[in-house]
């Protein structure tokens, strides 16, 4: 598949279609376009998200950190996060479901 080829392992579309031309195949060039438009799409989402500027901000400030302490939710601990042949146990004391939006956090 020469999506995954090039988006994988970086081997450029061209070659592809050269490589399959010798073995008389041939290269969905309209298939790996949409594809490529896809993955476009999925970038710039990712990259709006990574930003903020989706409809929710999901970096906590001040006013998040300070409602948790005033509401005795305890820090973290992540001592044991690098100890891997134990099944942790853990509580869910609270949960940030982000700022803005429709549900403003």
């Amino acid at each position: 598949d020469a999506h995954i080829l090039f988006t994988s392992m970086g081997f450029p579309l061209d070659l592809t279609e050269l490589m399959a031309a010798e073995i008389n195949f041939t290269v969905d060039t309209d298939g790996f376009d949409k594809l490529m438009e896809h993955d476009r799409k999925l970038s710039e989402l990712a990259e709006a998200a990574r930003k903020g500027i989706t409809s929710k901000d999901m970096s906590m400030e001040a006013e998040q950190t300070a409602w948790l302490h005033n509401n005795n939710v305890p820090l973290t601990n992540s001592d044991a996060k690098y100890i891997w042949h134990e099944n942790p146990k853990a509580k869910v004391v609270a949960v940030f479901t982000g700022r803005g939006g429709s549900d403003s956090g």
